[in-house]
């Protein structure tokens, strides 16, 4: 089992959302934490891995520091979030079916024991999921605060009645929404293509790509997404960030200058 990153990185543009980013970070700082915690976090857990990076934008110096670390680096056909997740679909195709895919965007602090919780778990998905092991199951390694409020903001339920997992190490909750963050096998991404289509489809009308999983992947009967409790990585964005961990001390471990 293989674990195939793929990091979408956009140098050009700080921040989608408008949010800013905690302890002053760059953009360029923030891309760079991503990286470094995700590789020390893939090293720690002694598996095999590989980095694919979907550039959308970098500078020649961003360039050479990824390439030290990935198997490839491609350049979308088009500027924007669905050029991006259309050449990040299109290389997750080359992918042996048993892999696992992790489409990760390029602003998220990984803690050194996330592929290994990640590794822990979906090697003993069928005890751990018993009945709740779906095909479309999706892996978001990041507990939000706003988990803990109802209704839902992206997806508006406001059932909370949400289960409750335990693997080996820790436990995990089935959440309603997530962002473009998240694990799937490759076989399972090939056999359900069209749902990503529909997905920049969605994203290039509303320009709310990831709000469509909630509404409409996440309430299929054959899709689960689930987190972790508690959270093995950060949205770097002041308001969001993940609860009970010091994050700041968390990135403290890593250089985040080039």
């Amino acid at each position: 089992m293989k674990y195939c990153v793929v990091l979408r990185v956009c140098e050009t543009v700080d921040a989608v959302n408008q949010l800013p980013r905690p302890w002053g970070l760059s953009k360029r700082q923030t891309i760079l934490l991503t990286l470094r915690s995700l590789v020390t976090s893939l090293e720690a857990a002694d598996i095999e891995y590989g980095i694919y990076v979907v550039e959308d934008g970098i500078s020649d110096a961003l360039g050479d520091e990824l390439g030290k670390w990935a198997e490839s680096i491609v350049s979308t056909d088009e500027q924007g979030v669905c050029g991006s997740l259309s050449k990040s679909y299109e290389v997750a195709q080359g992918f042996s079916d048993g892999d696992w895919v992790y489409f990760c965007e390029d602003d998220y602090l990984h803690r050194g024991a996330c592929m290994q919780y990640i590794d822990e778990l979906l090697r003993g998905v069928t005890e751990y999921l018993q009945s709740y092991d779906r095909e479309l199951l999706f892996i978001h390694p990041c507990d939000y605060p706003d988990r803990y409020s109802r209704p839902d903001r992206f997806t508006g339920l406001s059932d909370d009645r949400y289960t409750i997992f335990r693997s080996g190490l820790c436990h995990w909750r089935e959440v309603p929404s997530a962002t473009y963050t998240w694990l799937m096998r490759a076989e399972v991404l090939r056999r359900h293509a069209a749902l990503f289509r529909d997905n920049i489809d969605h994203h290039a009308r509303f320009g709310t790509g990831d709000q469509y999983w909630g509404e409409v992947v996440f309430q299929r009967e054959d899709a689960l997404c689930i987190s972790p409790l508690p959270s093995l990585s950060t949205h770097l964005h002041e308001g969001v960030m993940s609860p009970l961990i010091d994050w700041k001390a968390e990135a403290a471990c890593f250089d985040w200058s080039l």
